[in-house]
Formats: C-alpha cells, sequence, structure tokens
C-alpha cells in the first residue's frame, strides 16, 4: 500500500468523513476490485476504526 493512499485517508477524515468511509474509499475502492480482497480489507479497517469509534457492522 502506498502513504500516498493514507494521506488521502487522512485528508478525507480531517474533511469530516467518518474514519471507516474514508478508508473504504481512498484505499479499498482504490486498491482491488476482487470481492474476497476487498472484504478482507473492509475487515482490516473495520477491526481497527470500528472497535476504536465504538461502530458495530
Amino acid at each position: 500500500m502506498s502513504s500516498r493512499l493514507l494521506v488521502y485517508a487522512g485528508r478525507l477524515i480531517k474533511q469530516g468523513l467518518d474514519p471507516v468511509d474514508a478508508c473504504r474509499c481512498a484505499i479499498c475502492h482504490t486498491l482491488t476490485d476482487e470481492e474476497e480482497l476487498w472484504s478482507a480489507m473492509q475487515d482490516i479497517v473495520q477491526l481497527y476504526f470500528g472497535n476504536l469509534l465504538g461502530h458495530e457492522e
């Protein structure tokens, strides 16, 4: 993963987008269109930010 994608996610978060949604847009959608890989990345984002922010899916 490129650090540039993390910067993009950070910018979206700074502008007020939910961190989980920001990571989905800036990182997950950008890196793959394969359903299985995308789902795994979603799980990682949810594990980190979901627990941090009290999100449950």
